[in-house]
């Protein structure tokens, strides 16, 4: 049940996935709920990838051919790590960047590791945080030491592709 709640709204624009994630953490603990998260987040998104990719791909490019030619070819080369970077900062819907996917140019193989390296991070932040639901009792509780560590992490791990392209490291 889950899983299916899960792969429903990452692909709909109804905000819920994050507290759902944060029950898997709240009702299988950090570990199972990490688990869960990253695998029924990968799930959903690759449902999402390949719907957009092969039911809804001729509409899309029927009505935006002329946008998505533009960056069809920056997005097949360094669509890895674009894709990376939407889902790390998280501002971006994952229902919308599973549809960019999709009716992008990028291979199948470069989106699933992006994906995949992409969610783990708010995974692992959600299930923490459904977690620790019990142990808090004030607004004080909310910036412990585990937490700040968890969101600096992710500050950190979000501004790797920049580093990286920056600096050259990746081209």
């Amino acid at each position: 049940m889950f899983f299916t709640f899960c792969i429903l709204f990452i692909n709909s624009p109804i905000p819920l996935a994050a507290v759902l994630k944060v029950l898997g953490g709240f009702f299988f603990g950090f570990y199972l709920g990490a688990f869960y998260n990253i695998a029924a987040t990968l799930a959903a998104c690759l449902i999402g990838f390949l719907i957009s990719r092969y039911s809804f791909n001729k509409i899309f490019k029927n009505r935006y051919s002329d946008k998505l030619d533009s960056i069809g070819n920056e997005i097949e080369k360094n669509g890895f790590y674009y894709f990376l970077s939407l889902r790390l900062v998280m501002v971006v819907p994952y229902f919308l960047i599973n549809i960019l996917g999709g009716i992008s140019r990028i291979s199948f193989k470069k989106y699933l590791l992006s994906t995949l390296i992409g969610v783990t991070p708010a995974s692992l932040i959600y299930a923490n945080g459904g977690n620790q639901l019990d142990h808090i009792h004030s607004i004080k509780d909310l910036f412990s030491f585990d937490i700040l560590v968890s969101l600096i992490i992710v500050v950190v791990i979000t501004l790797i592709p920049v580093f990286l392209k920056k600096n050259n490291v990746i081209k």
